[in-house]
């Protein structure tokens, strides 16, 4: 496009309908944490009473799941737009890799009863990143529910953790579709990803996982995938550590 347009007036024009995409994803996730709010609020208000039958707080409580995480999800559009413009919304914070992987692993182990999920520390290894611990929690989380959400039932995911030349390599295998290499680059772009998901007759935005491979860009590492065409994926997550 641009190469009939010497004067780079048509490159101009894309950055300004870029800046001002953004500008409008802000104002709608802006309103969307605001509305979410008042939702938990008045949830919480009519968890805390004590004489609600018990069918009707199960459906409040999972009133109050869906909330949070369509809250999460806000988050993660605002920071994906923010990581794709170049800036750094997260503190430099020193985190300890595997004590942050034991809480994930509980939490999705809850989340994901049809799953087992394998995850055995390995001895002596105590690995830190400078990363903020809310940011890496999340990318964590995702890898893990990408694992869960796309493998069969009963199926097994694993969750490993190695340091080597000083870099962080955290890795999730699940025993879902196998990734062709011609689609490894695409898992972790928004609009192809979800394009993926489509043509599998699965759906999602994505967004998760272009979450990850953000995060990770920006702090000096990096998010692979492998596949060996049959079953199952594992997807890495690197990340420089500490000294």
């Amino acid at each position: 496009m641009t190469v009939n347009d010497p004067t780079g007036h048509a490159e101009a024009l894309l950055a300004e309908h870029a800046g001002r995409t953004r500008d409008l994803n802000r104002l709608i996730v802006h309103d969307m944490r605001s509305a979410l709010q008042v939702v938990q609020g008045y949830l919480g208000l009519a968890l805390r009473d004590a004489d609600l039958a018990d069918k009707t707080r199960a459906w409040l409580e999972r009133a109050g799941h869906g909330a949070d995480t369509l809250t999460a999800l806000a988050s993660t559009l605002s920071d994906v737009a923010r990581l794709e413009s170049g800036e750094r919304p997260f503190a430099l914070d020193e985190t300890a890799v595997r004590a942050l992987l034991d809480e994930a692993v509980e939490s999705v182990r809850a989340a994901a009863p049809r799953h087992t999920i394998t995850w055995t520390p390995p001895e002596g290894l105590d690995a830190t990143v400078r990363l903020e611990r809310s940011a890496l929690a999340r990318a964590v989380g995702y890898l893990l529910e990408h694992a869960t959400k796309f493998s069969p039932a009963g199926s097994e995911v694993t969750v490993s953790l190695a340091v080597a030349e000083g870099v962080v390599r955290l890795a999730v295998t699940d025993a879902g579709a196998p990734v062709a290499p011609d689609d490894r680059a695409r898992l972790f772009e928004t609009l192809e990803q979800a394009a993926l998901r489509r043509e599998r007759k699965r759906y999602s935005s994505g967004l998760g996982l272009v979450f990850c491979r953000l995060t990770a860009e920006a702090h000096g590492g990096a998010l692979r995938v492998e596949s060996d065409g049959v079953a199952g994926a594992t997807l890495t997550l690197e990340l420089p550590t500490v000294g």
